[in-house]
């Protein structure tokens, strides 16, 4: 409705009436009086706001821009452009109505006044999480004196923000390899005498002798070797769950955001060691490969345009994983899904006979991180999931202690 009563003047409005039953009741003529100067007060009212929509409706409201790209968790400004050739009344707001799946930094909403002729601009910030994000509607509105009544007029303004998971993703990665191995690219440890040196540590029985280092032993007094590595080449072929269910939970902690900075920090290591690495989308019906992801920055773009999918077809993630292993075989096979599978029947129906034509193939179960209730539901009921298949082919938790285990499996495998 253009014209409403606020919550006071619905308040003014009972009391009016109460006012009014008395009256008649008791005769009282104060309580008459009392009711008719309510009622009175609320036809003014109403009068006046029908006065402030007209002035509202002549106003024109843009959006600064209908297509933003940003970076997960960055500050991203939606301004807006309000030109009121007849002017805007006192206390006049424009209030945005943007998505769940993006933190709004204050209020989604802005004080504007204008004199006519005048243009304003407004803005409010946001953070996004990874994905499109598209939302349309603005309302303008003001309040007539007294708060008892108020006129809005809303404007369909729609607006796409894309935003792409950040590439602090990869450096973490990187970061926790260092701390853990010395190097911060993944290395094959099955290479005894590989060139990149790890770390020195004490020999044990089935040490190559070649591998003593004699400077640190006579130091030591017992037998110190260095334990050296070849640095891996990586090749993986990667299917992102993009399932309705993924996108449970709140905003930069649902499991399509951890999906997301999982995916890219893997196939950008596998891409900088001169690897290659494949993505293959499912959207909870169907399933199809981003061709254009050839390298970190075209994958994020492609990332940036995911969608909330359908309820997920366990049957159909399955058949994609199938799929993308014969289109890419001889090649480790990571499924990165989440909360609400059935991972023991999924591992089942994608390892059946005949098996596809993968080494090694790998379950990554990202869960929602936030600390809620149901967040907290969720992600118990997935870690026990994972916990019921068990072995190493099966990693549950967040995207960064996910991210290192599959990497630490994939070590051995890699050529």
């Amino acid at each position: 409705m253009p014209v409403m009563l606020t919550r006071r003047g619905w308040s003014l409005l009972l009391a009016s009436g109460i006012s009014s039953a008395g009256a008649l009741a008791t005769g009282d003529p104060m309580l008459l009086a009392s009711s008719l100067l309510g009622i009175l007060a609320l036809g003014l009212s109403m009068l006046y706001s029908k006065r402030i929509h007209t002035l509202l409706s002549r106003a024109r409201v843009s959006r600064a821009t209908g297509h933003i790209k940003a970076v997960e968790g960055a500050r991203v400004r939606i301004a807006f452009r309000v030109e009121a050739p007849h002017g805007l009344p006192r206390g006049t707001v424009v209030r945005d109505s943007p998505p769940r799946r993006v933190v709004v930094v204050g209020e989604p909403e802005a004080l504007v006044e204008s004199t006519p002729g005048g243009v304003v601009e407004a803005w409010y910030e946001v953070r996004p999480s990874v994905g499109s994000h598209r939302w349309s509607e603005v309302e303008v509105y003001a309040k007539a004196p007294g708060e008892l009544a108020v006129a809005s007029v809303r404007h369909s303004l729609p607006v796409l923000l894309q935003a792409a998971p950040s590439r602090r993703a990869l450096e973490q990665v990187r970061l926790r390899l260092a701390a853990l191995t010395g190097y911060s690219k993944p290395v094959n440890r099955r290479w005894p005498l590989g060139y990149e040196f790890l770390e020195l540590r004490e020999y044990q029985p089935g040490d190559d002798p070649r591998l003593i280092h004699w400077p640190s032993t006579a130091r030591a007094g017992t037998l110190v070797v260095r334990e050296t590595a070849m640095e891996t080449r990586l090749n993986m072929t990667i299917v992102l769950d993009a399932s309705g269910e993924m996108w449970i939970g709140g905003p930069l902690a649902s499991p399509i955001d951890h999906a997301a900075r999982l995916t890219l920090a893997l196939a950008s290591l596998a891409w900088e060691s001169g690897g290659s690495a494949s993505v293959f989308l499912f959207n909870g019906w169907s399933c199809f490969e981003a061709r254009g992801a050839m390298d970190t920055a075209s994958l994020a773009t492609v990332l940036s345009r995911l969608q909330e999918g359908h309820g997920r077809s366990t049957e159909g993630l399955a058949s994609c994983a199938r799929k993308a292993s014969s289109m890419r075989p001889r090649r480790p096979l990571i499924l990165v899904t989440g909360p609400g599978v059935n991972l023991a029947w999924l591992v089942k129906r994608v390892e059946e006979s005949p098996r596809p034509p993968t080494p090694l193939i790998l379950y990554a179960l990202m869960t929602p991180t936030g600390s809620s209730p149901e967040e907290r539901l969720v992600r118990a009921g997935a870690l026990r999931e994972a916990e019921a298949v068990g072995g190493r082919r099966v990693v549950a938790g967040g995207w960064l202690e996910s991210s290192i285990k599959l990497l630490k499996t994939l070590e051995v495998y890699s050529p």
